[in-house]
């Protein structure tokens, strides 16, 4: 018995395994994490080295040059790219799409660990860690309050952030602004050299004297003891008490006696350097920032985040505040709200347009009922492949909808044929839908054979087509399975027996269609007859179509991916190196000050620190966040063109001002131009001479930025070696480290040094100790600065040149060459124009020809992208025409269903041209499912007239002439029905509206040319190529 049979004959046993497995799709839909794109497993590995008070240069000698000779001895590494910063190296492995991640990163670990005896002994042991896109902070909280900044940071530290650490599903808590307690030691310079003291002889007592350490356990008769000795400060009268021993030479006699640590410095409870701020709404501020696991659902963690904020503003004490300055959550959750409705909406439409052809509800009812149905059943296979419910996913069950009625309508509209032909309703339902069997299968064997090569791409862009492309696979088998099964059970049962149609009985649209129907069939029928009106047709298509190619779609602009308004602007500063924290921080009260005028402004927060590559405290950001987008008559993107000018006036002060998008990688503006070479003198020229004219020759950009940093002042020191040994510094091996200690004399003296604690409430704050400010603010401080030697203390400047300089401030490696980076935003035009543009002028460039670039960023996965489209699309079409030969049985026939693609792009090109929109990742991948959805109609017509032709031996013209009589109806409304379902999407509807919008222009658009031009242009191929012979009747 086979399936349409066995759901007609036994309808409660098919009804009780489409239940099951729409209890299935229901559990696993239920159990899907949310979140706002899929999980992107990408392979990069990075690499984290700190060296302690070394220059970017020697970063780069000492560091970068090591670790990258070796690690490019690995295989699969496709980039390498390093970053030499003062006091640390980091470098970015970027492997090959097929390399495993944790493999990779295992051995980036093993061949670190081969060479770790030739770095620098100082260097700490390099940290590699795995590179997480989704490491990002979900819901990020602003502490204020009428209290001092230490206050409101140590209440944070101890008693909030630990409290969201344990959150299930929360990695991490990053607590940053305010001030760090800090016990601090300032040593008097004078005093110290009155008793032949330097900072080493005092360092290590505060460590010795503050320890603990158990000393195991004793067993008596009754008790058993541990034994512990704590010698930790319990206050900072202790640390002021403790004793130093002093020994000088008196002239011939030397003395030795005690002195007391008060005596030599200030001990004081105080706070770190500030290196990092927060700020909200202009008021200083402590800020939490909670990051979720790579496994974890967004909503349900931050939903556990917001109920424990609600939890804590009760408890706060009076004067203090919590606020959400952002959670990620919110975006989502009406992101996927808007597909809901976007899904809900195409159901209704895609209804009412059924209901308008066939006035029926109980038609109606039968296809409705499969569209959501098929859905849930999706759910099974979107759960088994571990996908999230996201963004693309819920994309994927949008377009879905259209497609997947399809299928339905069209084994419904035969059912009915049959019916209305006076046979039996069960007869009628099992053999409609059984004469329509194989077109219902090639159509949907096309539709897998577009979408399983788009799930099958690679690299960054493939984690986003594997989820779209499968989740429509699966929603597709489900509605093969259910048109089959569940369309002719239903069919059965619900349909009313109907002996014969009279023309009076018709309603309104039947009476079109059956005009229409009529006129279509003559005019085809005369349009066959005549050789020139044949030619006619296919050269006029054949004309439209090159004209489209050539003038039309050269006029498209092209880009990566659609940004998304999230409802964030973010102005980041960058001021020259060595700007002061103070300096940084009036320029973003500045900004703040500006930004109150913004339109649809809810908040300000802004931060000061930098963060990842760029940190330092000439870094700030300033986060303008919007009303939502539903609530605005401006987008952010007009926003932002519209506040630019008012922020050109810093001096000195690099702003980029962007609308928050966290989509895609753009790495730091629209465009990212990498310059290369290894002289560093010339790509500094070349780099000047690029800006210089990107900026006046090339319009429509903006906010350029860069990643060479520029120089920053040094005070320079060198040994003059003479004068060592002349002292007595050079005479001997141990002696012979002056300089070594010298240099290590200076960094405790300016910078000081921490390793010691200070105990409290079992909290520990650490014990920095160092020369008073007094005697460390300017040059002469250093060049006077005491040094001790066997002939007694000699200033600094006595033994080392010490001069003002400028260093470099940063190195940027990529592929074992200097790089310079030129970022730059686009305010007119689109990317792909842009670049071209770009490229010309740097065509016209002399002099530099050792030097080379590339672009990187958005440009980077846009070809990538290309790369990865164009192998899915060229599967795409070579899977499809072998799927048509074999349903059909026909090379001839398959071929001339195959050119029915060509005519969708003519549709695709002037939609997008129409409607404003660009060529990017999503309107490509509309490009590719048109190919399995407008040969679909193509393969009615012609199968329906070979089965005519086979059945009664009809001539090819007779055949197809009928059969476009025939599958006027269902061809409609199919089509309409996705035109239809699509419209919301086409609006942009809902939050995320404008990511999904160009998926659904470029569909719509494919569809009506491609259906219109199927009704003329197929039969005159049909008819041209068929067999010229009459079949013989069987």
């Amino acid at each position: 018995m086979d399936i349409i049979k066995a759901s007609i004959q036994r309808p409660l046993m098919m009804s009780m395994v489409i239940l099951a497995l729409s209890m299935f799709g229901y559990v696993a839909w239920s159990d899907l994490a949310i979140d706002r794109m899929p999980e992107m497993d990408l392979p990069y590995v990075t690499v984290r080295a700190v060296y302690p008070g070394a220059t970017p240069q020697e970063v780069e000698d000492n560091i970068l040059r090591p670790m990258e000779d070796q690690l490019s001895t690995i295989g699969g590494i496709r980039h390498i790219t390093s970053y030499g910063m003062e006091n640390a190296g980091f470098i970015v492995l970027q492997f090959e799409d097929e390399i495993n991640e944790d493999d990779a990163a295992n051995e980036v670990k093993d061949n670190l660990d081969l060479i770790m005896n030739d770095f620098p002994d100082d260097m700490e042991s390099p940290i590699v860690t795995k590179f997480d896109p989704n490491d990002v902070p979900i819901v990020t909280l602003a502490v204020t309050g009428d209290v001092d900044m230490e206050t409101l940071r140590r209440y944070v530290d101890q008693n909030i952030g630990d409290r969201f650490g344990r959150i299930n599903g929360v990695a991490n808590v990053e607590v940053t602004g305010g001030l760090e307690r800090e016990i601090l030691v300032d040593l008097d310079k004078e005093k110290m050299a009155a008793h032949n003291l330097s900072i080493f002889q005092v360092m290590p007592l505060l460590e010795m004297q503050n320890f603990s350490l158990p000393a195991g356990r004793i067993i008596g008769e009754r008790k058993e003891y541990s034994v512990r000795t704590d010698g930790r400060f319990q206050n900072l009268r202790e640390i002021e008490d403790i004793r130093i021993p002093i020994h000088k030479s008196l002239g011939d006699h030397e003395a030795s006696y005690h002195i007391r640590l008060r005596d030599i410095a200030t001990v004081s409870d105080s706070t770190a350097l500030v290196r990092d701020g927060v700020r909200f709404q202009g008021q200083d501020a402590v800020q939490v920032a909670i990051n979720k696991s790579s496994d974890g659902n967004t909503v349900e963690i931050a939903d556990g985040i917001l109920a424990l904020v609600e939890e804590i503003r009760h408890e706060l004490p009076s004067g203090m505040d919590m606020v959400v300055v952002e959670d990620k959550s919110d975006f989502i959750r009406d992101t996927i709200a808007g597909t809901y409705e976007n899904i809900l909406m195409g159901i209704v439409l895609t209804g009412a347009i059924l209901f308008l052809f066939l006035f029926d509800w109980r038609l109606t009812l039968i296809v409705g009922i499969t569209m959501p149905v098929s859905l849930i059943m999706a759910m099974i296979g979107v759960g088994a492949m571990g996908f999230t419910l996201n963004t693309v996913v819920m994309m994927a069950l949008t377009i879905s909808v259209g497609v997947l009625v399809t299928n339905s309508i069209v084994v419904i509209e035969n059912i009915v044929r049959h019916r209305n032909t006076g046979q039996d309703v069960r007869l009628a339902s099992e053999e409609g839908a059984r004469e329509i069997f194989t077109s219902v299968l090639a159509s949907t064997l096309t539709n897998l054979a577009v979408f399983i090569p788009i799930a099958n791409t690679t690299g960054i862009v493939g984690n986003v087509f594997q989820s779209l492309g499968l989740t429509i696979v699966f929603a597709t088998l489900a509605s093969l399975f259910l048109s089959f099964t569940l369309v002719p059970m239903l069919s059965s049962r619900m349909l009313k027996p109907k002996d014969k149609t009279n023309h009076d009985e018709l309603h309104m649209v039947d009476k079109v269609l059956l005009y229409v129907d009529r006129f279509y069939g003559n005019f085809l029928n005369t349009l066959l007859e005549h050789s020139w009106s044949k030619i006619g047709v296919v050269l006029g298509t054949i004309l439209f179509f090159f004209f489209t190619m050539t003038r039309i779609a050269p006029q498209l602009g092209n880009e990566f991916m659609e940004s998304v308004d999230q409802g964030y602007i973010s102005i980041n500063i960058e001021l020259p190196p060595g700007t002061p924290y103070a300096v940084t921080e009036s320029v973003v009260a500045d900004i703040e000050q500006r930004s109150q005028d913004v339109p649809h402004l809810r908040e300000i927060s802004s931060s000061i620190g930098g963060g990842g590559t760029e940190t330092g405290v000439q870094y700030a950001e300033v986060r303008l966040r919007l009303t939502p987008e539903t609530e605005r008559d401006k987008s952010a993107f007009d926003i932002v063109n519209m506040i630019r000018p008012q922020y050109a006036d810093f001096p000195d002060a690099q702003i980029t001002i962007a609308v928050t998008d966290d989509m895609g990688g753009g790495g730091g503006g629209d465009i990212v131009l990498e310059l290369y070479g290894d002289n560093m003198d010339e790509l500094l020229a070349y780099y000047e001479e690029v800006t210089h004219r990107m900026e006046h020759e090339i319009g429509g950009l903006t906010d350029f930025g860069s990643s060479w940093k520029g120089e920053q002042p040094e005070i320079f020191i060198r040994p003059k070696r003479d004068m060592l040994e002349h002292y007595g510094l050079q005479r001997d091996l141990s002696a012979s480290m002056a300089v070594q200690n010298t240099a290590a004399l200076l960094r405790f003296n300016i910078t000081g040094n921490d390793d010691a604690v200070f105990t409290e409430d079992n909290e520990e704050y650490p014990i920095r100790i160092q020369l008073q400010e007094r005697y460390r603010k300017n040059i002469h401080d250093i060049q006077t600065m005491d040094v001790l030697t066997p002939r007694g203390y000699v200033q600094l400047q006595e033994l080392f040149h010490i001069e003002t300089t400028q260093a470099v401030s940063n190195i940027t490696r990529k592929n074992r060459q200097r790089m310079i980076q030129v970022t730059c935003n686009i305010i007119e035009g689109d990317l792909g124009g842009k670049v071209g543009e770009i490229e010309n002028m740097l065509e016209t460039i002399e002099g530099f020809e050792n030097l080379s670039y590339a672009f990187g960023g958005y440009q980077e996965l846009n070809e990538e992208t290309n790369e990865q489209l164009l192998f899915a699309g060229t599967l795409a079409i070579i899977l499809t025409l072998m799927v048509l030969i074999g349903i059909l049985e026909s090379v001839k026939m398959g071929v001339v269903i195959f050119l029915t693609i060509p005519l969708g792009f003519i549709g695709v090109v002037w939609a997008l041209f129409l409607t404003g929109n660009n060529i990017s990742m999503i309107s490509s991948l509309s490009m590719i499912m048109l190919i399995g959805i407008v040969v679909n109609n193509a393969i009615l017509l012609i199968d329906y007239a070979r089965i005519q032709r086979v059945k009664r031996g009809i001539t090819a013209r007779r055949a197809i002439v009928e059969a476009a009589e025939m599958k006027l109806k269902p061809i409609l409304m199919a089509n309409l029905a996705i035109i239809i379902s699509m419209v919301p999407m086409a609006l942009a509807m809902g939050a995320g509206g404008s990511f999904r919008a160009p998926f659904a222009v470029t569909a719509i658009g494919g569809i009506i040319v491609s259906t219109a031009l199927t009704f003329f242009v197929i039969p005159i191929l049909y008819v041209a190529t068929a067999s010229k012979e009459v079949v013989p009747q069987e």
